[in-house]
C-alpha cells in the first residue's frame, strides 16, 4: 500500500474554529518554501476545565489557523501539517492511585474531555510534580484552590478510588495545620487554641488554657480532620491557620 507523502488542507485548517474559540494575538506570516506560498496563521483558545473524580484542571485548548494565502488545494507534508494539532496547556491536581496527589502544570498530550472518566490523566502530562506529605496541602492543594476552584470542586475530586483520595487530603490538611500551630509562639498558639474551642467539637476554652491543651487539642483536632469531608477540611484548615479566622473556600 502506497503511503501518501503530502495532504490537502482543507477546511478544517483554513476556516474559522468552532464556537467558544477567540484570537489569541495577531496573525503571524510564515514562508514554506517547498509551496511557494506565504501563510498567515491565526492562534485561537478556548477555555476547559475539568471538575470530576480524580481531577481538577483549568488551561484551554489552542488552535492555529491559516487565516490567509494558502488555497485549500494546497499540499503540504503531514508532518508540516502536526503544528497545527491542537494543544491543550493546563494546571491543576490530579489523583493516581499509584503517585497518589500529583500536581501538574503543563501541556497535556490530548482533550481531558474525551479521555474516560476511569483513566488515569496523570500519564497524559510531563510536568508532574509530587510533594511529601507534609507539604502537599501548600503546594497542591492550596494551589489548586487558587486556581478557582472550590471546596465543592474538591469535594467531587476526593470521589476518586472510595476513601484513598479523601484520606490523602485528610493527611495533608493534618500535617499542615500542626505543622503550621508547631511554628507559632506560644502566646500566639494559645490564642489559636482559644479560636479552636469555637470549631472543634468537645475542645473548649477551658481545655485551651488548661494545662493539657496540646494534647486535647490533638485529639479534638484527629477526630474533626478523620471525619471530614474536602470542602470541610478547607474551611477548617482556613479556619485554624489564618490570621483572625480568615475567609472560608465554599
Amino acid at each position: 500500500m502506497k503511503t501518501r507523502n503530502y495532504e490537502a488542507l482543507g477546511a478544517v485548517l483554513t476556516g474559522r474554529p468552532p464556537k467558544a474559540f477567540v484570537a489569541v494575538g495577531e496573525p503571524e506570516e510564515k514562508q514554506y518554501n517547498d509551496a511557494r506560498f506565504v501563510g498567515h496563521i491565526q492562534t485561537y483558545s478556548r477555555p476547559v476545565r475539568v471538575v470530576r473524580p480524580a481531577a481538577l484542571l483549568v488551561g484551554e485548548e489552542r488552535r492555529r489557523i491559516f487565516v490567509g494565502g494558502v488555497p485549500d488545494s494546497v499540499l503540504l507534508p503531514p508532518d508540516l501539517l502536526s503544528e497545527f494539532n491542537p494543544t491543550f496547556p493546563a494546571r491543576g491536581l490530579l489523583w493516581s492511585d499509584e503517585l497518589k496527589l500529583v500536581r501538574v502544570d503543563g501541556g497535556m498530550s490530548g482533550d481531558p474531555a474525551l479521555v474516560p472518566e476511569q483513566n488515569d490523566l496523570v500519564p497524559y502530562f510531563s510536568n508532574r510534580y509530587r510533594e511529601a506529605p507534609e507539604e502537599a496541602w501548600e503546594k497542591q492543594v492550596l494551589w489548586t484552590l487558587a486556581l478557582g476552584f472550590s471546596g465543592a470542586d474538591l469535594d467531587v475530586f476526593s470521589t476518586a478510588s472510595a476513601d484513598l483520595c479523601l484520606n490523602a487530603l485528610r493527611e495533608a490538611a493534618h500535617l499542615f495545620i500542626v505543622q503550621h500551630l508547631g511554628m507559632l509562639h506560644p502566646r500566639a498558639r494559645l490564642e489559636a487554641y482559644r479560636k479552636a474551642a469555637g470549631i472543634l467539637r468537645g475542645f473548649s476554652k477551658a481545655d485551651a488554657a488548661g494545662p493539657y491543651s496540646d494534647q486535647l487539642f490533638a485529639e479534638r483536632l484527629l477526630e474533626a480532620v478523620t471525619a471530614a469531608k474536602a470542602a470541610d477540611l478547607v474551611m477548617l484548615v482556613t479556619a485554624l491557620t489564618e490570621p483572625e479566622g480568615g475567609a472560608a473556600t465554599g
